[in-house]
């Protein structure tokens, strides 16, 4: 389990495997959660079998933001380079 800030909001990746409990889950699949391992899950992060070579991953947002510049800022900062992870 891994820990990121990302301004006030701390995120947490939890494996899918732990996250839902399930073991046909692959493992580079990972829900991102809100504040600690069981906070709620707002987004996914998955390495794509066909995704670009340059860009294998992939992260989706699963829940709604009331704040969506900051996690649309972090986004851009994550693919710039200049990620605060």
């Amino acid at each position: 389990m891994a820990h990121y800030e990302v301004n006030d909001a701390k995120l947490v990746l939890v494996s899918a495997r732990k996250s839902r409990g399930a073991d046909h889950w692959g493992k580079d699949d990972y829900d991102v959660r809100l504040a600690d391992a069981s906070g709620p899950v707002v987004g996914r992060i998955v390495h794509h079998p066909q995704a670009p070579e340059a860009q294998p991953w992939l992260w989706t947002i699963t829940a709604r933001s009331n704040r969506p510049r900051s996690i649309i800022a972090a986004t851009q900062r994550a693919r710039t380079g200049d990620a605060i992870f």
